[in-house]
């Protein structure tokens, strides 16, 4: 939640962590779990509990409620590992922040068996979750996602957690539903999504995220989605749910974030439209009266994937798929290339009458479906690096070998090859560091998430046309 008037909360000396001036805490002293109890300990569970019961005296161990409009809920040291879920944590109903000591020091774990956050019962609540990481969960009907699940209409701020393993029948990672009475708004900062899926390929939407399309605001920022598994959108799927039945508008913006080796399978004899091995963005579909406008800068898009069982195939978009007359993609800096339908090269798919804008300073693997915006060239009129079907940019020459290894802070992510096009080629890129907080060049920035560690040169050259047809060439 926005927290404009803070108290800075300092336990063992070692952890800091600010939480709302006017804010009930509750600290959790073990990782324990099972059905709250009247000892002198403090569970998940139990604070989860006291957040919704609201009593001056709860006789949880996790202390009382002040009055205050929100919560906080805290699990730092000593309790480190892993918080083993003995069934679905109880839904909750109020304002609430959680803070954990950090996705290497504490997860919450599902045992492939159970459900974690579900957040919201009515609108206008504020949440946020940070500093954890949530592991094997399972939301087992359409309902609910395995980690996270936003009810419309409140907000959500996820900053440096983790998602891993965890599988929905609808989504595996966060939910995120929405409204069209009500604006329903999420941030996800710094944050990892690996290996989430949806439970069967026959279902489902999305392995990582899927949101609805009505009155959304979702911000994505210096976030990797890797090996994510789903039907439409490997990683991501933002649209709507059923014909007719809904209305409104999803604006996304995602920046300096990473889309690796996500994949949708399309089984035999499907007849839904399937599309986007990473991003899904689809609307007004079937008479629904949505618009879905999307911004992606800065960000890479590769090695993304969309098999077809069917014979002939008829699926596109192995890295992104834009569908329905109002979704609106716009791409600026960003690296789509490399992704795949059937092991063809097919990296965006634009189709029912979407539109996908260019703003320059892209580099483009394939322009296949999308040959008017990204016309042939290295680079084109507007600097964008972009092959063709028959003469794809081979994928081998933009970046070297991918960073798996958890020695790094943020992982996998794709590096840049020294000879890359997209080396300096990015422009002005209006951020200051990378996926990596590395910083971006003041000059030229490098196309893509991550930039290289080659020196950059700035030139104060500029060139002035002449009207004889000859330019003069000025170095301040």
């Amino acid at each position: 939640m926005p927290l404009t008037t803070a108290i800075v909360l300092c336990l063992f000396n070692c952890f800091c962590v600010v939480a709302p001036a006017a804010a009930a805490t509750y600290q959790v002293t073990t990782v324990a779990d099972g059905a709250p109890m009247n000892d002198s300990e403090c569970t998940l569970r139990e604070a989860i509990t006291q957040v919704n019961q609201r009593q001056l005296s709860s006789g949880l161990g996790c202390g009382n409620y002040d009055g205050a409009s929100s919560d906080v809920i805290i699990i730092l040291p000593p309790v480190f590992g892993s918080i083993i879920l003995e069934s679905n944590l109880p839904q909750i109903q109020h304002s609430v922040d959680i803070l954990g000591s950090g996705p290497n020091n504490l997860a919450i774990d599902g045992q492939n068996l159970y459900q974690a956050f579900s957040l919201g019962t009515g609108t206008g609540d504020s949440f946020s979750i940070a500093n954890i990481s949530i592991v094997k969960t399972l939301g087992s009907n359409f309902l609910f996602a395995g980690a996270i699940t936003l009810a419309g209409g409140n907000s959500l701020l996820v900053n440096e957690v983790r998602f891993s393993q965890n599988r929905g029948a609808r989504v595996g990672g966060m939910y995120i539903k929405a409204l069209v009475s009500q604006m329903t708004k999420v941030s996800i900062n710094n944050s990892t999504f690996i290996n989430n899926s949806v439970v069967t390929v026959t279902d489902g939407f999305s392995g990582a995220v899927f949101a609805g399309a009505q009155n959304l605001d979702l911000t994505i920022k210096k976030s990797i989605f890797d090996s994510n598994k789903g039907r439409r959108g490997g990683a991501i799927s933002v649209g709507s749910l059923a014909n007719g039945a809904d209305a409104g508008e999803a604006n996304v913006v995602i920046e300096n974030s990473s889309f690796t080796r996500n994949s949708i399978t399309k089984p035999v004899g499907s007849t839904d439209f399937f599309a986007g091995g990473a991003i899904y963005l689809s609307s007004g579909l079937g008479g629904v009266a949505t618009k879905t406008s999307a911004q992606i800068s800065n960000s890479t898009v590769a090695f993304n994937s969309v098999l077809d069982l069917n014979s002939p195939a008829f699926t596109t978009g192995g890295g992104i798929g834009a569908l329905g007359e109002d979704t609106f993609l716009t791409l600026q800096n960003t690296i789509v290339a490399g992704n795949a339908v059937n092991l063809v090269a097919d990296d965006i798919d634009r189709s029912f009458s979407a539109t996908v804008i260019s703003s320059g300073h892209n580099l483009i693997g394939s322009n296949k479906n999308v040959v008017a915006e990204f016309p042939v060239g290295l680079p084109n009129s507007s600097q964008d690096f972009a092959g063709d079907v028959s003469s794809p940019i081979n994928s081998a020459s933009v970046f070297a070998p991918i960073v798996v290894s958890p020695g790094v802070s943020k992982f996998p992510y794709l590096p840049l090859e020294p000879s890359s096009f997209a080396n300096d080629a990015g422009g002005a890129c209006g951020v200051a560091m990378d996926l990596l907080d590395r910083s971006r060049s003041e000059c030229s920035c490098d196309i893509g998430a991550v930039e290289s560690l080659l020196p950059k040169t700035c030139s104060n050259m500029f060139v002035v046309p002449l009207q004889n047809g000859k330019s003069v060439i000025f170095d301040l």
